[in-house]
């Protein structure tokens, strides 16, 4: 016998930088170097999937290509790169890489909101506050 209820399963919203950072900062603890984590939101910014990728940094333009190819529902994503005790100016390449992924998707239906890096339990920051092109939340 069935009462023809059923559970409704919430998703997840990454909708803003505030929702995002817990999440990403949470799962980047069972990251390791050279893994970058892709959140693949809907339309609604709704968590779709977390997809762990064995990439490094300079692969991440090359890796954005391939993502502007995601399916249809797929609409922003928010990578994540692990870098445990490194500062922002540690790595001033970040920028034209951030410009090249911001490149490599723009003529798709898929939008990079922001790319975190992850510095240790509680540090983090977006690339994007250090680019010409802003986070796009």
């Amino acid at each position: 016998m069935t009462t023809g209820t059923r559970r409704r399963l919430r998703r997840i919203s990454l909708a803003s930088q505030a929702e995002a950072l817990p999440l990403v900062k949470a799962a980047s603890t069972r990251m390791q170097p050279g893994q970058v984590l892709v959140a693949c939101l809907d339309r609604r910014r709704r968590l779709i999937e977390l997809i762990p990728v064995a990439a490094d940094d300079d692969e991440l333009p090359a890796l954005a290509e391939i993502l502007a190819r995601a399916p249809k529902d797929v609409r922003a994503l928010v990578v994540v790169t692990l870098r445990p005790n490194v500062v922002p100016a540690d790595r001033p390449e970040d920028e034209p890489r951030w410009e090249a992924m911001q490149t490599a998707l723009a003529g798709s239906h898929v939008t990079l909101l922001d790319w975190f890096v992850i510095c240790g339990e509680r540090w983090a920051w977006s690339v994007a506050e250090h680019a010409d092109t802003p986070a796009r939340w």
